[in-house]
């Protein structure tokens, strides 16, 4: 059994048998993979080269990991880092996320000159390198850059204070600085009642 026509026989025999309907699902879905894969026009695959090239899957096949920056990224440690994710035949590259104990201010002059470092060195092991757009997660505030020059973009929230009372009368609450607003309502039956009063 070396080629498409062979899985396709197995295939159709399953679902002529009665009672054999998980068989042929996956017969289904495994000849869906094996169309996909022979329908490349480049290459020509037997079931011993597809079962090759999931042993030792080719270059682009790889999967590309993070990369964290998170000590002294200096360019002997960039070189080397590189050099190991290279011989290690695992990925295909990586991508750069600046974290926690980064010897470099994020975003300044010598952290773009290490990327431009890293992006060479990538390339002369044949390796490719994704830039991941914030240090830590969430993304959004550049390492502490876009509230430092923007305070007024912090993040704010609404608290919300309940007071029961009950019966009819005067009530007088502190209300917080900065207070958005006062909502006050009835209650009938355990129910809010929406109607004017």
């Amino acid at each position: 059994m070396n080629n498409l026509s062979d899985i396709f026989e197995i295939f159709r025999g399953s679902m002529l048998r009665k009672n054999n309907f998980s068989l042929a699902i996956a017969g289904l879905f495994s000849l869906f993979i094996l169309l996909l894969i022979n329908c490349s026009p480049a290459r020509k695959h037997s079931l011993d080269s597809i079962y090759e090239q999931f042993r030792n899957p080719p270059a682009e096949d790889l999967p590309v990991v993070y990369w964290f920056w998170n000590g002294d990224m200096n360019p002997d440690t960039i070189r080397q880092q590189l050099v190991r994710m290279k011989k290690s035949g695992t990925v295909s590259g990586a991508v750069i996320m600046a974290w926690e104990g980064l010897s470099i201010d994020y975003l300044s002059d010598e952290w773009f000159d290490r990327v431009k470092f890293a992006c060479g060195e990538a390339k002369q092991n044949g390796l490719k390198i994704w830039l991941y757009d914030e240090i830590r997660w969430p993304s959004g505030h550049a390492g502490g850059h876009v509230l430092r020059e923007n305070p007024n973009l912090r993040a704010r929230c609404l608290a919300q204070e309940i007071h029961k009372i009950s019966g009819s009368k005067n009530v007088a609450i502190d209300l917080p600085e900065k207070t958005v607003a006062v909502v006050v309502s009835r209650r009938e039956n355990g129910r809010v009642k929406i109607t004017s009063w």
